[in-house]
């Protein structure tokens, strides 16, 4: 009860010192209580501190009390002003705008740059203040809800919690709440005022910001006419300047040298009136843009604004407007074009600069007399006029380029910022209310309207023909015959292509193709009818001409794809059936759903489309609502019946896993329509078409897909047959020819993959592919549309500074696209030589080994792709990385020699092939077949069948023997040793017969024998004969010498052996 009483005398207090504070001058009392502050700047007496801190808050107070005076006085004349203000803007706006001053005939190029550069001025500061204007009021907007929280926070200020702690400093705590009472009021005051002030100075804004639209329309006016006319005078002057060329061209023929100028003047002339045609051409772009951009400007405020507001219906104009505009400009064309100019310019600049030297060429013509001199001089000054005026008439076009490329990216920016907020509120919110009793009724007022408008429709003729109409039919009837020919075709070819089907012979890639292609052209006569109806019988005044030309168009795309469909359907020699392996029972069901879909769900489709059109709340409610209840049902009656063929569904995909079998799909996709049925229900009709046509989109690009797969499986079957089929052929043919001709050497063997793993192999990057088509199909697709794809761009995770000083920030989306990239280039780095044999490499007379290179170089290369890629998404620049050179350089100078060293060697294997894998090699000792070869060591298997890993380098330093590098034919020396007193021709005869004996022994080279050498304790014989391959080396050692050592038992011969004749001697 005491505190209470306290408060309320502390108020009226401050209230009576209110008065007395606005009364006293706050600059003397500042400069008192600082004066006093001053003086007791070094005490340490704790109650002459807290004296010093309350008067510090007391001198704030009273500088703030300064500041919202002076704010308040402001604002008040602010406030007073502002009706007059108001009033002569409106007055301006009233008046009519002052004409644009006049362009003289007679006004020279010079004058008119010279206009054209001060109202290009004058456009941009108008931009510029008007940008500010318009900053000026969305602040003055936004400052009001600002102020409003500002108001409500000061209701809760409490000034009675302040108390001194020492009683000799009471008076100055009660002058210090007195002074923050009155700050408060006055706070209170200023932001009141400011309340009243920030309406009238927003709307202020927007009349100035209309001011300068007038005036900016009306310069951009004056601009186009001053651009207009100068290039009017541009051409007429290349005109005449070319005339007068073609006058004098008969004059001047006699002279070679004032020919060949005044030819060159011509050319230029011809150059300057194409980029005087290509600067009306792109001056007429650029309008075009800049009209497109501020339709798009005002369009996308306009929608964003009802958005904000909560407005849930936006028009289906309004709908279509945001289709048509949801995918960004391309600007590298235009960026291409300005290049190219820059370029041109550059070579126009060198020109002009060694151009014009008369004196030089007075020396240089002696020949010509003074009239033909002074006519050349002449043509001279013409032509470095007429590089002047190419080099402006470039300038003007790098000017117009540069305008479009800035309005183009402008435009992109508009698209981007505005599509997620508009497509997030449009999927998100429903544009019609939830379904409840009047439902029935408002179907019923959506029919009178559907009725009311085909009976204001009938009052025109709905079809009308025209010249072309004749010529039109012709050209439909032609069709007609060519698709009755194909008919006939078609019947005759598809029952022998499906014979054919497997034969390793007769079976080509081009007959699925000819399959594929025979669906369109075989029902390409609805599109045609409809298209030739659409576009020359429909009566163009008729109220419903542009949806009749837009539902033509979509029944004979749906038709034209429904109907390809039902042939490659066809059983049971059609293209699914035959072609890619789809059961008979599939096909028939699925030509049934098609038939389906082409006489229900394309009508409602029709209709649908005829319908959304019509802006009424009532129609969005009633009959569209009914139509796409009507199409979800048609859409669940076909998942029904694809239940039933669940079996054949899982035994096309051929998979075991649980998330690829189609029970699990077709139960997700009844529950996704289910779900849309609930949604049309709550009124997100919107979101449900979107999701359809995303839907219907998502299905056609399926089927691009599993065609694509399937013509590509039919590519690897009929590649792997034929790949084996000559295997077989090859090892028949080696058969054959090692029965005639034992002694030559077999082929070395090449085929370094089996069918197993090229099989393996294809089919992985195949799928790769596959899966890679079909999400560029969905990015390409779907992505313009649908905000999703757009999330990942916006996750920003870090940035890297360009070389060029920019910062470029790395996105999710940037490091996602490095990731897939680097995985997809792995796998098809270690995929890639099962591709390569089977479509590439088999076809190519390649000699051995020289396969396996390409494989491992394209492999690597691939790698290093994959890497520089991943990096450069990532926002890792080459040119920053020196201290990684430097840092590479020390290791290779260290511990990394080695392995580049290896690397390098075997990079030199790959190209040189001095070891091909199959190649039997003896290298420091080691004698195996090479295996292996990698590019850091190379492999190679003994006799002992172990593998021996070997760094390239030794390959490249060492000594190699290469058994059988050009030829596999080896010798071997068989020595043998007989008793001094033998007979050394008939041992020698015995060594040719023990080596002709044998069928591995090659004739050519024949086998010899020679005496060699008279040793210690033998008679030294060798035979020599010769092998076809390293395998046959040992085994005929072993038979020769078992042959050698029966018949020199035959014949008496006795092998020696070491002996030792002792003599003893006595002294």
């Amino acid at each position: 009860m005491l505190r209470a009483i306290a408060t309320l005398l502390i108020s009226v207090l401050m209230l009576f010192s209110v008065n007395i504070y606005s009364a006293v001058d706050l600059q003397k009392d500042i400069a008192q209580l600082q004066q006093q502050l001053d003086l007791s700047v070094n005490s340490s007496i704790p109650s002459e501190q807290e004296k010093r801190a309350i008067q510090q808050k007391i001198i704030s107070a009273l500088k703030e009390q300064e500041l919202l005076q002076n704010k308040i006085g402001s604002l008040q004349s602010e406030l007073e002003l502002q009706p007059k203000v108001l009033q002569a803007i409106e007055t301006r706006l009233s008046e009519s705008t002052s004409p644009l001053p006049d362009i003289a005939y007679e006004i020279t190029l010079a004058e008119l740059e010279k206009r054209e550069t001060q109202t290009n001025a004058r456009v941009l500061e108008l931009n510029r203040t008007q940008a500010e204007y318009r900053q000026t009021a969305s602040q003055a907007e936004e400052r009001q809800q600002t102020i409003r929280e500002q108001l409500a926070n000061l209701k809760f200020v409490d000034f009675s919690d302040d108390k001194p702690q020492f009683a000799e400093n009471s008076d100055l705590a009660t002058q210090l709440q007195s002074a923050s009472f009155a700050e408060y009021n006055l706070r209170q005051q200023a932001l009141e005022l400011e309340l009243l002030v920030l309406p009238k100075r927003a709307e202020i804004a927007k009349l100035n910001g209309q001011l300068l639209e007038r005036e900016l329309k009306l310069q951009n006016q004056y601009l186009n006419s001053l651009g207009e006319f100068k290039q009017v005078r541009q051409r007429a002057e290349a005109e005449l300047a070319l005339r007068e060329l073609e006058k004098s061209a008969e004059a001047d023929s006699e002279v070679q040298a004032i020919q060949l100028l005044r030819k060159e003047n011509q050319q230029l002339s011809q150059q300057l009136r194409a980029l005087l045609v290509d600067i009306e051409s792109y001056d007429q772009e650029r309008r075009a843009e800049q009209i497109r951009l501020s339709q798009l400007t005002t369009s996308f405020n306009l929608i964003r604004q009802q958005l904000e507001l909560e407005v849930s219906h936006i028009t289906p104009a309004q709908i279509q407007f945001i289709f048509e505009n949801r995918t960004a400009q391309d600007t590298r064309k235009v960026s291409q074009e300005i290049a190219q100019l820059r370029l041109q310019r550059a070579q126009l600049e060198q020109r002009l600069n060694v151009s014009g030297d008369k004196q030089a060429t007075q020396e240089a013509m002696p020949s010509l007399n003074k009239a033909q001199l002074r006519r050349f001089q002449n043509l001279l000054d013409d032509q470095k006029q007429l590089l002047n005026q190419l080099s402006d008439a470039q300038s003007q076009l790098s000017l117009k380029l540069n305008q479009i490329l800035n309005i183009q990216r402008q435009v992109n920016q508009q698209i981007s910022s505005n599509r997620e907020t508009i497509s997030r509120h449009l999927l998100w919110n429903p544009v019609t209310p939830e379904l409840d009793s009047s439902w029935f009724k408002e179907i019923g007022i959506s029919s009178e309207q559907v009725y009311g408008r085909l009976v204001q429709a009938t009052e025109q003729p709905l079809f009308k023909s025209n010249d072309k109409t004749p010529g039109r039919i012709v050209l439909f009837i032609v069709i007609m015959l060519g698709v009755l020919w194909l008919r006939g075709y078609a019947a005759s070819r598809t029952s022998l292509w499906a014979k054919q089907l497997g034969n390793v012979v007769h079976d080509r890639l081009m007959h699925t193709f000819k399959a594929v292609l025979l669906g369109p052209l075989l029902t390409i006569y609805l599109p045609a009818g409809l298209l030739i109806v659409g576009k020359n019988l429909v009566n163009q005044s008729h109220p419903d001409a542009d949806q009749l030309e837009a539902m033509l168009q979509v029944v004979a795309i749906l038709g034209w794809f429904l109907l390809s469909m039902r042939f490659w359907l066809t059983t049971p020699d059609g293209l699914f059936c035959i072609h890619f392996g789809v059961s008979e029972e599939l096909c028939l069901l699925l030509r049934k759903l098609a038939y389906w879909v082409l006489l229900v769900c394309v009508p409602l489709i029709m209709f649908h489309a005829y319908i959304w059109d019509i802006d009424s709340d009532e129609m969005r409610s009633g009959l569209v609502r009914l139509v796409i209840f009507l199409l979800l049902f048609s859409i669940g009656y076909l998942f029904f019946r694809l239940w039933r063929s669940v079996p054949q569904i899982n035994q096309i995909m051929k998979s075991k896993s649980w998330w690829l079998r189609a029970e699990l799909w077709l139960s997700l996709l009844i529950l996704v329509n289910f779900s849309l049925i609930v949604l049309v229900g709550l009124g997100y009709t919107f979101t449900v078409n979107l999701i359809l046509y995303a839907g219907s989109q998502l299905a056609f690009l399926l089927l691009l897909t599993f065609m694509f797969y399937k013509l590509g499986l039919r590519l690897v079957l009929i590649s792997e047959r034929r790949l084996e089929f000559d295997r077989a052929k090859a090892r028949r043919a080696e058969i054959l020819a090692a029965r005639e001709n034992p002694d030559e050497e077999p082929p070395l063997e090449t085929n370094y993959l089996n069918m197993q793993t090229i099989s393996d192999q294809s089919r992985t990057l195949l799928k790769t592919a596959t899966v890679v088509v079909l999400g560029m199909l969905i990015w390409a697709g779907m992505g313009g549309y649908l905000p999703l794809f757009g999330v990942l761009d916006n996750i920003e995770l870090w940035s890297s500074v360009t070389s060029d000083g920019e910062t470029a920030l790395v996105t999710l989306k940037s490091v996602i696209f490095g990731v897939v990239v680097l995985s997809l280039c792995l796998l098809a780095a270690y995929n890639l030589p099962g591709l390569l044999e089977l479509l590439i490499l088999r076809n190519l007379d390649l000699s051995p080994g020289t396969g396996y290179a390409i494989s491992s170089l394209l492999k690597y290369t691939l790698i290093m792709v994959g890497i520089l890629l991943a990096f450069s998404s990532f926002g890792l620049e080459w040119g920053k990385l020196q201290w990684l050179v430097a840092a590479l350089g020390v290791g290779l100078g260290f511990g990394l020699q080695e392995i580049v060293a290896n690397f390098v060697s075997g990079l030199i294997i790959l190209f040189e092939k001095p070891v091909r894998i199959g190649d039997t090699v003896t290298i420091d000792g080691l004698t195996g077949t090479v295996t292996r070869i990698q590019i850091r060591a190379t492999t190679i298997t003994d006799w002992d069948r172990k593998e021996v890993i070997i760094p390239n380098k030794a390959f490249i330093t060492q000594q190699l023997i290469n058994w059988s590098l050009t030829d596999s034919i080896t010798r071997v020396v068989v020595p043998v040793g007989i008793a001094y007193g033998s007979d050394t021709d008939l041992a020698r005869e015995l060594l040719l017969e023990a080596a002709q004996e044998e069928e591995r022994v090659l004739r050519d080279p024949k086998p010899e024998a020679f005496f060699t050498q008279f040793a210690d304790s033998s008679l030294n014989l060798e035979l020599r004969f010769y092998v076809s391959a390293m395998v046959d080396r040992l085994e005929m050692n072993h038979r020769v010498n078992t042959r050698v050592a029966d018949k020199f038992k035959q014949a008496g011969i006795e092998i020696a052996f070491p002996q030792l004749d002792v003599h003893l001697k006595r002294n």
